[in-house]
């Protein structure tokens, strides 16, 4: 069921253009290789014209695990999706527990209240489209980005000292804050 949730859900994104085209993490035809591709390219066709080139890379830390749900539910609604797959999804991230188990030494049942499920089918899909909307940082900038699940890399290359990374840098601290990441 999760497969074919997933597989749907993927083609309803790709139909109606939802998914960042900043985004090449666990997308089909999109890798790290087609992120560094991209990004080596704009970079040589900077140097050529002789610009500078300033580069940042970001990676939350523990970031599957920080994504609440009551905000994952929230940007899904406002990609779409309703109804009988909003409620199956919500039921899918509720309800999870853990335990740890050492040499048959169990620790206590932990209630899970965020994170996104590591190692099933549906895990990865949700968050990309929690990330998704890291790309409105980039408004009316020359800013450039390139994302592989929750690592970002920002770049802008200019001729003078003039460059809009700071500001962009200012924004992602406050998408981090305010809207995603606690």
């Amino acid at each position: 069921m999760e497969c074919i949730i997933n597989m749907e859900l993927i083609n309803y994104l790709f139909q109606h253009s939802l998914i960042s085209k900043y985004q090449h993490g666990f997308l089909h035809k999109h890798s790290t290789c087609s992120s560094l591709l991209e990004s080596v390219y704009d970079w040589s066709v900077a140097l050529n014209n002789k610009y500078t080139t300033d580069i940042i890379y970001v990676d939350f830390q523990k970031a599957f695990d920080s994504v609440s749900h009551q905000k994952l539910i929230t940007k899904l609604e406002g990609y779409g999706i309703c109804g009988d797959l909003l409620q199956w999804i919500r039921a899918f991230l509720s309800n999870r527990t853990q335990v740890v188990n050492i040499s048959g030494f169990m620790s206590e049942i932990v209630y899970i209240t965020s994170g996104v499920p590591q190692g099933s089918v549906l895990g990865p899909t949700l968050f990309l489209l929690f990330i998704n909307d890291i790309e409105d940082i980039l408004f009316d900038t020359s800013v450039c980005m390139k994302l592989f699940a929750d690592d970002v890399k920002l770049y802008s290359s200019f001729t003078h000292s003039l460059c809009d990374l700071q500001i962009v840098c200012d924004r992602l601290a406050t998408w981090a804050k305010n809207g995603n990441y606690e």
